[in-house]
């Protein structure tokens, strides 16, 4: 059993059992003692978000949910005509965004704002406004 936080990138062994490499494989009978530092290409695993967003057509006045984890490179890809759906209503913009913590959770937000219930929510908190 191994404990990593994301704040100090730090993980502590406290049992015999197998370690991330970064402490050397398999520990015997001996604990673990002290901490070591995770590499830096292992830091980016604990900051994902995922990006559940509304997009408006400029042109026809639709709307278009989807989820990534760029906005503003799946933005241009939309503008480019990269997607089947949106390149025949050029050129989008984004109304509403909201970061998840993972895919799963997005998922279940995005299939949400697809819904009746969701465009109903939209229409009363985000529509609005505009």
């Amino acid at each position: 059993m191994y404990i990593c936080t994301p704040k100090n990138t730090e993980c502590r062994v406290g049992q015999s059992v197998k370690t991330p490499p970064f402490h050397g494989g398999m520990t015997s009978s001996t604990l673990v003692r002290g901490t070591k530092k995770a590499p830096e290409e292992w830091s980016f695993f604990y900051f994902i978000m995922i990006t559940v967003y509304v997009l408006r057509s400029l042109r026809s006045e639709i709307y278009y949910t989807g989820m990534t984890q760029n906005l503003d490179n799946r933005l241009k890809e939309h503008n480019s005509g990269k997607s089947k759906f949106t390149s025949g209503h050029l050129p989008w913009t984004v109304i509403y965004s909201e970061l998840h913590a993972d895919w799963a959770t997005a998922r279940i937000r995005e299939k949400y704002l697809k819904s009746t219930a969701g465009k109903i929510w939209l229409r009363k908190n985000i529509f609005r406004e505009e």
